[in-house]
C-alpha cells in the first residue's frame, strides 16, 4: 500500500491573500493625517505604527469620532486603540474568525509585531464565496 506524504491541510492566516500594501499612521501624527487615506481608499481603520513600522495600534472612524467629540486638537494617540486585533501568519484561520468577525479586520503582524499586513471580515467573505464557488463549480 502507498503512503501519502502527511500534508497540513489547516487554513492558515498566510495562505490568504491579505492586504500586504497597508497605508498606516504614525503616533505622533495630527488626527486629520488619518482623513485622506481612510477616504480616498474606502478603508474604515489604519494601523498606527512607529519609525521602524512596529505596530502601536489602529484608528478606526469611531475612535476618531471620539477624539473628535473630546474637544481640543485631537492627535492620532488620543484616537487610537492601542490593542487591536492582531494575528501571526501561521496562526489558524478558524480559531480566529469570531474574532475577526467581531472587530471587522485583524493586522498581520511578525514575532516583533511589525506589521506585515491586514486582513478585514469583507476580504475574508470574499475569500471563502470564492473557495465555496469553485468548489461547486466542479
Amino acid at each position: 500500500m502507498e503512503r501519502t506524504t502527511d500534508r497540513d491541510l489547516t487554513w492558515r492566516i498566510g495562505g490568504l491573500p491579505f492586504t500586504r500594501e497597508v497605508f498606516t499612521v504614525r503616533v505622533g501624527d495630527p488626527l486629520n493625517h488619518a482623513f485622506t487615506p481612510m477616504i480616498e481608499h474606502d478603508v474604515s481603520q489604519l494601523p498606527v505604527v512607529d519609525h521602524n513600522s512596529v505596530l502601536r495600534g489602529v484608528i478606526t472612524w469611531e475612535g476618531i469620532a471620539r477624539a473628535q467629540l473630546s474637544g481640543g486638537t485631537a492627535t492620532i494617540s488620543q484616537a487610537m486603540n492601542p490593542h487591536p486585533e492582531t494575528a501571526r501568519e501561521r496562526e489558524e484561520l478558524f480559531e480566529r474568525m469570531d474574532r475577526i468577525q467581531k472587530s471587522g479586520f485583524t493586522i498581520i503582524v511578525d514575532g516583533e509585531n511589525s506589521l506585515i499586513g491586514i486582513l478585514t471580515s469583507t476580504d475574508l467573505a470574499g475569500q471563502l464565496k470564492g473557495t465555496y464557488r469553485a468548489v461547486h463549480a466542479s
